[in-house]
């Protein structure tokens, strides 16, 4: 089994994130104070090709809500940053049709450098008060995504997901000792 997917919890976890950025989507477009452009964030975006268990990516299901707004709204009106760390993995996102009209940054989303890089992104892309939604979807808990630091940087009107399967090629492969903690 691979990191990131299994049977049960990969489906339901899809299923969540487009009906959760769905209504965000529709939100966005009708709450009259927030004002494009609408950012979204995947601190664990992955390959961005679909999982054999539910036929989606999470860069897919992002990327199909931005498509809508950017029909609706224009171009301009969305700023899809995707973050992976795994250097292999995020070679195939980069190649992958999810990935078209995104921000790619390699690394851990708890580097500085990284954090840095999603700033200068939303300084020069959005406002301080765009409406910014942040998926987060760690293997493990010690991987979890969304830091103090990340937080100082992430627009006035934020949002996020956070799953977490913990599935046997994630949480279970570290030691008991470790999993204790």
């Amino acid at each position: 089994m691979n990191i990131g997917a299994s049977e049960g919890r990969t489906y339901g976890k899809h299923r969540l994130l487009n009906k959760v950025t769905g209504r965000l989507v529709g939100a966005f477009t009708e709450v009259r104070f927030l004002k494009p452009p609408f950012i979204f964030i995947d601190l664990c975006a992955g390959d961005g090709t679909p999982s054999y268990y539910s036929e989606w990516s999470s860069p897919q299901i992002i990327q199909k809500h931005a498509d809508y707004l950017r029909k609706r709204l224009g171009e301009e009106s969305v700023v899809v940053i995707l973050v992976e760390k795994d250097k292999a993995t995020f070679d195939k996102l980069k190649a992958s049709p999810s990935a078209n009209k995104s921000y790619l940054i390699h690394g851990d989303s708890k580097d500085p450098n990284v954090i840095a890089q999603i700033a200068e992104i939303i300084k020069t892309k959005g406002t301080a008060h765009s409406p910014c939604f942040v998926h987060n979807d760690p293997n493990k808990v010690t991987d979890w995504a969304i830091t103090p630091d990340l937080l100082k940087v992430l627009p006035r009107y934020t949002t996020s997901l956070t799953t977490m399967g913990c599935n046997v090629s994630g949480l279970k492969r570290l030691d008991l000792e470790s999993r204790e903690k």
